[in-house]
């Protein structure tokens, strides 16, 4: 709160008006007296952290409360799309990595179409390979084709070697593709 004070006598009137007063003016009466008055102003302003007592104080107040929600449900919505789009991206380059090491079994010329390998590729690069091949230098082929293949960072060999009376042009199968 601000008060102002400001005291005025009945001289400095009179001092004030006689400059500016006509010449029969400025000749005041012999038996003056001096009389003072004060007036007093006063303005009233808040401190910034007293609590609003307006309309237009709630207002805003409650306009201030909706947009610090709004920024935090963006917040909220940003973390939650960068956590969907590493989840995708992991997914993708995990179906790439996928569709390289089927390329690289499938287009071998040193593994045959009698081999039947089933692939699996995990998040972080780990392959599985299951299945039987006809031979064991066939399953450290295939073996060696997945480790050496750009993004796998684990290969884990479940290939069983065929015996010659189980294989047949019959049942042979050849390498699964990816799912898609």
């Amino acid at each position: 709160m601000t008060r102002h004070h400001w005291t005025l006598s009945a001289l400095t009137l009179a001092a004030m008006t006689a400059q500016a007063a006509p010449a029969w003016a400025q000749n005041p009466a012999p038996a003056q007296t001096t009389e003072t008055k004060t007036v007093t102003k006063t303005t009233t302003t808040q401190p910034p952290d007293t609590p609003a007592t307006g309309t237009g104080e709630k207002v805003g107040n409650t306009v201030d409360r909706v947009t610090g929600a709004i920024k935090q449900g963006v917040r909220d919505t940003a973390e939650s799309v960068r956590e969907s789009f590493g989840k995708a991206r992991a997914s993708v380059h995990a179906m790439n990595v996928q569709a390289r090491v089927y390329s690289r079994i499938h287009w071998d010329k040193t593994l045959t179409d009698e081999q039947d390998i089933n692939l699996d590729v995990a998040r972080d690069g780990t392959v599985t390979l299951r299945g039987a091949v006809a031979d064991a230098n066939a399953k450290s082929r295939a073996t060696m084709l997945a480790r050496e293949t750009v993004g796998v960072s684990r290969v884990i060999d479940e290939l069983t070697l065929r015996t010659s009376a189980t294989t047949s042009p019959a049942t042979a199968r050849p390498v699964t593709p990816p799912a898609r």
